[in-house]
This record gives C-alpha cells, sequence and structure tokens, in this order.
C-alpha cells in the first residue's frame, strides 16, 4: 500500500495474506461479497504475486475493491523495521479491519508495535492455518502474544 493512501472511504477492509487460489482466499472474497451485498463499503488487501491478478478480477466482477499490494509477500509482512510497519497500517484504517493469515507469525512483533504507537482499534484475525507457530516458551512467542492481546480480536 503506498504512504498517503486511505481507506476512510470503506467501512470493512480485509487484508488477507492469500495467494488468491485457495479456500482461505475464497472464503475471504464471499465474506466480502456478502456484505457488500448489503450496501456496505468493503475493500480487500492482497499480495503483490501473479495469481492475485485474477482473483482481483473476480472481485471486481462482484463489486468488490481488491488491492495488490508489494507489502504483502511469502504469507509475511516484508516490513524491515518499525517505520515501514507504521506506513503499511496507516492505511489499513476502516471501521472494522479482518486480516486473513497463514498462521500467527504473520503478523510480525514490529507491526503489532506500530498497531500499539499509532493507537489503533483492536482488528479481527482469522488464522487459517498454525503449522508455523512458536511454541509458548519461544520469547518471540510471549513477546507476540503481550502485543496481540491489545490489538486482535
Amino acid at each position: 500500500m503506498m504512504q498517503g493512501r486511505t481507506n476512510d472511504l470503506f467501512d470493512v477492509l480485509f487484508v488477507g495474506f492469500v495467494g488468491g487460489t485457495g479456500g482461505a482466499s475464497t472464503l475471504m472474497l464471499e465474506l466480502a461479497a456478502r456484505i457488500a451485498s448489503r450496501g456496505i463499503k468493503v475493500k480487500i488487501i492482497v499480495p503483490e504475486y501473479d495469481t492475485t491478478v485474477p482473483y482481483s478480477e473476480r472481485g471486481r466482477q462482484r463489486g468488490i475493491v481488491i488491492e495488490r499490494s508489494p507489502w504483502l509477500v511469502d504469507r509475511s509482512l516484508e516490513l524491515r523495521n518499525l517505520i515501514d510497519a507504521m506506513r503499511f497500517i496507516r492505511g489499513c484504517r476502516a471501521p472494522v479491519v479482518h486480516f486473513h493469515l497463514g498462521n500467527t507469525n504473520t503478523i510480525q512483533s514490529h507491526f503489532l508495535a506500530a498497531m500499539d504507537l499509532l493507537r489503533l482499534p483492536p482488528v479481527y484475525v482469522t488464522p487459517h492455518t498454525n503449522t508455523d507457530d512458536p511454541s509458548p516458551d519461544d520469547p518471540r512467542a510471549r513477546r507476540w502474544a503481550a502485543a496481540a492481546s491489545r490489538r486482535l480480536k
């Protein structure tokens, strides 16, 4: 997402760490389409993959705005530091924000720290697999859990 862009015109924002071809992608598009059918303005942000080009077209055909973001790659935020994370999430504002994750590591600790610093309201999260989750005794897991309890629903 480019700096300075806003989602203020949308009521629900989905951020999908998805490739556009699997079940999580389909679920997110179906949820968005059903919400939009009720007159609610919806936007989806997905990674800038080749596979999300046809996904974006399917969304457009259903009246859903889909943005392909260069920030979302390899099912994780490729953000080098806290400043990059703040730039990305500054554009992820809407009354309802819902992240569709491949795993809980997808939202890295500096991403949650950026949410804390910007004092963003909690967001909804749907993890679709837990195969890459750290063990509870891992220091990364403890940091993640502390921030997640404040920023994720």
